[in-house]
């Protein structure tokens, strides 16, 4: 049987009380307090809340009427009405909306957004997850790269020298060097001016050294400056990171040592609530409260089967 907390005028699911009480704390130093501003949320609300419902409610029996004399049958006539009673607004004339305020990511960073339904803890992490992805292991598993000579699902050498092209490649597009292929390189380093400026530089076979056509897509690095062990490099807003680690199997062979490059990948994920999933009572609420506490602090987990194999994503 379902509890309820009574506090002032309302009746709080037992299990958010306890929920919003355990991971919200610095919310709830004092229980009613917490409560008592929501409550006056909703009477804030209240009768704009009431308004919309009954509107919707009349928009809904028109439509039902309209349906009940068409016997089922919709035709164009539905347009019609559905712009006579105000659910479909007139067109208006082209107009700009702004994006003051707005997270690049949406304003202005063109790439992949993602939704997936809160209530699955698996789908969510895996979303959070693909902000950033391995393109060596996309270029491996895939057949972006066609190779009549192995199977993408080879682990063999010859595969791994195709991704290893094919992601020099893709460097040479949008982070070309002056005198050189990315290819060429022997090591990447950065030289430190006098300013303290640090400038991206690669040391290629030939003997000689170069640096990127356009030196700004250079943003940060890890590790020492004669030795770093990753680059940040930027293009159009989006991110790449070199992985370099020359111990590596895949970095003994690649250029500059490079065991990888992630590439920044989905950059906004909506964790839904509504159309992916349908959250209506308060269990429903609960379990994704929880999921959405647990991305925030890093503590959701998820442990499947698939085929043979125990997975677990965090």
């Amino acid at each position: 049987m379902t509890r309820y907390r009574k506090i002032g005028l309302l009746s709080i699911h037992e299990g958010i009380y306890d929920f919003v009480a355990r991971r919200l704390p610095n919310s709830m130093n004092e229980p009613a307090v917490f409560w008592q501003k929501y409550a006056f949320l909703l009477d804030e609300f209240h009768e704009e809340n009431n308004r919309l419902l009954r509107q919707r409610d009349e928009l809904q029996a028109k439509i039902d009427a309209y349906l009940s004399v068409q016997n089922g049958d919709v035709d164009t006539g539905l347009d019609g009405l559905l712009r006579e009673i105000g659910y479909i607004h007139p067109d208006v004339p082209d107009f700009k909306i702004g994006t003051t305020d707005v997270d690049p990511e949406i304003s202005s960073v063109a790439g992949p957004q993602l939704v997936v339904p809160l209530s699955n803890p698996r789908y969510a992490l895996n979303a959070l997850n693909a902000r950033w992805g391995s393109l060596f292991d996309a270029l491996y598993g895939s057949n972006v790269i066609p190779s009549p000579q192995c199977s993408p699902a080879a682990f063999d050498r010859a595969r791994k020298e195709q991704v290893i092209a094919w992601a020099g490649g893709f460097l040479d597009q949008i982070f070309p060097l002056e005198d050189a292929s990315h290819l060429d390189v022997i090591q990447y380093r950065l030289e430190v001016s006098p300013d303290r400026r640090r400038t991206l530089v690669a040391d290629v076979r030939s003997g000689d050294h170069t640096g990127l056509q356009t030196p700004s897509q250079f943003k940060g690095y890890l590790g020492a400056v004669d030795h770093p062990s990753t680059l940040l490099l930027t293009h159009h807003g989006l991110h790449v990171e070199l992985q370099i680690d020359p111990n590596h199997d895949v970095g003994k062979m690649a250029f500059g040592s490079v065991r990888d490059l992630l590439l920044e990948a989905a950059l906004t994920v909506i964790q839904d609530l509504e159309d992916a999933v349908a959250t209506v009572d308060a269990e429903d609420k609960l379990e994704v409260y929880k999921n959405w506490a647990g991305l925030l602090d890093g503590s959701l987990t998820e442990t499947f089967q698939k085929a043979d194999k125990t997975i677990h994503r965090r």
